[in-house]
């Protein structure tokens, strides 16, 4: 795993963050297998994120510490699951929150969680950029997607 990646997760107090379905101490775990060489592994761990940090078009506070982890597996260049880890994204920022559901951003400042995401999300546009123009036609149009989601 690379450096960046594992210190960011263990960072994070994922006992103490929520998903939809309880505790999200096994986020960490699913982040990871998206960068599985087994293709069944990866789309497995993907839809425990996609029902679990974000569901339905719902987001949870774990999303928001999710995103930067995201956001540097994609900077590492992981060999597998590039696609995936856009996908993911892409539905955080379509993601939304009530306003009243905030989030302790990394900074120490409580804001709506919608806003917090959307903030950590265009911390990583400089990635999604490089991405857009990949040889992966995959990645490359989830990457374009992704910067599109974050113009509006």
């Amino acid at each position: 795993m690379n450096g960046d990646v594992q210190s960011l997760m263990v960072q994070t107090d994922w006992d103490s963050l929520k998903h939809s379905y309880g505790s999200a101490s096994r986020v960490p775990e699913y982040l990871l297998a998206l960068t599985s060489r087994d293709k069944a592994v990866r789309v497995k761990n993907y839809w425990h994120l996609d029902n679990g940090i974000v569901c339905q078009g719902d987001l949870y506070e774990s999303a928001y510490h999710s995103i930067r982890v995201l956001i540097a597996m994609l900077e590492a260049r992981f060999e597998h699951g590039r696609s995936d880890l856009y996908k993911l994204l892409v539905e955080l920022a379509y993601g939304n929150a009530p306003l009243h559901v905030t989030v302790r951003t990394f900074h120490g400042r409580e804001m709506p969680l919608a806003t917090a995401c959307k903030d950590e999300l265009r911390k990583g546009i400089k990635v999604y950029s490089l991405d857009a123009v990949s040889e992966n036609p995959t990645v490359a149009e989830r990457a374009n997607e992704l910067l599109s989601l974050l113009e509006s």
